[in-house]
């Protein structure tokens, strides 16, 4: 894929991205956040911009290009020069580990395979040790295929991947739809602000697995309907971007 996002035609009820519900601490008319961007001339990583979030919803951008740690430093500045406060999205539950990175991982590489998911952790590729869609309010960082879903679906050339929720048990029956909330909404963004993911897929066979990491992709749409139990499931599209 050539720097920009596809777009298909899916026959299939999608679901709308709404705007983050912020809550504007007492005392002020608007915030300062941080936000991800994906630069077309740097397609496999995302730079960040500082924005200001008005208490009705309405964002400004006010400087980007920047790295995350310099975009968080710059934030905070401006946030106590406009006398008011950082914030960070109400629906982001931070991981243990390292701060969020969108894009690759430096001393990583496409075909690298990991023995189990604390050495994915280790390695910065994945924060979390149990779910496949590593997340935050900002969006997706990385997702992991693993049979989890009945709807999920592998090839190099067309991937599909299924969001999370509303199964009885972990890779059990689905019993619920899911919802556009956590790790959807997270790669939802994603397909919004053409952020990269990192995929990483479960090879091999009963106990002789591993973890192998297939590259960054975006999300170039989605579809949300029937699983293969009933309830309406999000598949999400994937294209890998080039080496």
């Amino acid at each position: 894929m050539a720097g920009g996002r596809h777009r298909l035609l899916i026959l299939t009820r999608s679901v709308t991205l709404e705007r983050n519900a912020f809550r504007i601490p007492r005392g002020v008319d608007h915030v300062i956040s941080v936000r991800p961007r994906w630069n077309a001339d740097q397609p496999r990583t995302a730079s960040y911009v500082v924005v200001r979030i008005w208490h009705d919803g309405n964002v400004e951008d006010i400087v980007g290009n920047l790295d995350r740690a310099a975009a968080l430093v710059r934030a905070n500045e401006i946030a106590n020069t406009e006398g008011t406060v950082y914030l960070r999205a109400p629906d982001d539950v931070p991981s243990e580990g390292a701060d969020p990175l969108f894009g690759e991982v430096t001393g990583t590489y496409q075909g690298q395979r990991f023995k189990r998911r604390e050495d994915l952790r280790a390695a910065g590729l994945h924060r979390r040790t149990q779910g496949g869609i590593d997340w935050t309010s900002e969006g997706a960082l990385a997702i992991v295929f693993a049979g989890g879903y009945a709807e999920d679906s592998w090839s190099e050339t067309d991937p599909w991947y299924t969001g999370m929720g509303g199964q009885d048990r972990p890779g059990g029956r689905q019993v619920e739809d899911q919802v556009p909330t956590h790790g959807n909404r997270a790669l939802l963004r994603n397909l919004r602000d053409g952020l990269p993911v990192r995929v990483i897929r479960r090879v091999g066979t009963g106990a002789d697995y591993a973890y192998q990491y297939e590259g960054l992709y975006h999300v170039v749409d989605h579809t949300f309907g029937p699983s293969k139990d009933g309830p309406r499931v999000f598949r999400f599209q994937l294209r890998q971007l080039p080496h």
